[in-house]
């Protein structure tokens, strides 16, 4: 269902680790963008703009996919620190907003970084 794909790192500093899936392409957690792209809370954010719309921009983890993607972040992988740290704020949590690729563009126009 899900597939961690190696983490890139743009020139600029910027990275983003892309998961595979299955049935959708990649996805990408919010919570991996919000300090390179300025956001306060990009969960959040998309939930509130016009701009993200669920099922084109985003996507609500819940049940089951929530549970893959759950186990999955909590494998050795290459998103490292981050990902452990990621899947301690998130092994309790209901529902998780994740970007397709859309949403990755999206979030990237509206962002208050220049570059």
């Amino acid at each position: 269902m899900f597939e961690l794909s190696q983490t890139f790192t743009h020139t600029t500093g910027f990275h983003i680790t892309p998961i595979e899936m299955q049935g959708v392409g990649f996805v990408f957690l919010p919570q991996e963008l919000e300090e390179q792209l300025g956001y306060n809370d990009l969960s959040k954010s998309i939930q509130q703009s016009e701009s993200f719309a669920e099922g084109t921009e985003y996507i609500i983890l819940r049940d089951y996919n929530l549970k893959l993607l759950k186990e999955l972040l909590s494998l050795p992988n290459s998103i490292g620190r981050a990902c452990k740290l990621l899947y301690e704020l998130l092994k309790y949590s209901p529902s998780l907003i994740v970007l397709t690729e859309s949403g990755l563009y999206t979030a990237m126009i509206l962002s208050r970084k220049p570059n």
